[in-house]
């Protein structure tokens, strides 16, 4: 895996993976690019092999986003991956690719798995997004820009954002419930 490239497989998952840096030259097997699920042509962007349970074997490329975060994480499903390409997420179904779809989050800056509640959070600048095993469960809002998750414990989620009407700091606390999205703190609500 490339060193700029964060690999979590902490969730159980039926599949594995390698990245590639280049395609064989023989023209066969060429990759699924996302989005579009084409096999023709596409948007450049890292490429995996990805190997099912079954030993079928396929490869994908994952299109560029406009950030610096990238990474390939396990969810709650052990049949899908979470691929993030600078910033642009793709919710992978690993033995029917053709199903995958792109995240309605961006730009993802922080995935975090949480295996206590089987929960993958991901994070862009103002929101929150959990997935379990169906897909996503919820999203919530909770500051105006720059979110830090600080810490995970107990079921909840808490950190900080930027919030330009909290007092005289610039600075405010969010809180949220992992299992059912419920927010217990953030100056957006």
């Amino acid at each position: 895996m490339s060193t700029d490239l964060t690999l979590d497989l902490t969730f159980p998952h039926s599949y594995s993976l390698i990245q590639l840096h280049e395609l064989a030259g023989d023209g066969r097997n060429g990759p699924i690019y996302f989005p579009g699920m084409k096999t023709t042509h596409g948007k450049d962007g890292p490429l995996f092999r990805f190997t099912c349970s079954n030993g079928k074997q396929w490869i994908g490329c994952f299109a560029f986003g406009d950030y610096q975060f990238s990474g390939v994480f396990a969810t709650p499903n052990p049949d899908f991956a979470c691929v993030v390409s600078k910033g642009d997420g793709y919710w992978v179904d690993v033995n029917e690719p053709e199903k995958s779809s792109t995240m309605n989050v961006f730009p993802i800056r922080e995935v975090r798995a949480v295996l206590d509640t089987r929960i993958l959070l991901l994070a862009n600048f103002t929101d929150l997004i959990a997935f379990d095993h169906n897909g996503q469960l919820w999203k919530h809002r909770v500051c105006w820009d720059d979110l830090k998750i600080q810490e995970i414990r107990g079921g909840i989620v808490r950190g900080v954002g930027y919030d330009p009407t909290y007092r005289k700091q610039s600075v405010a606390e969010f809180a949220v419930e992992l299992a059912t999205g419920r927010v217990l703190a953030s100056p957006w609500s």
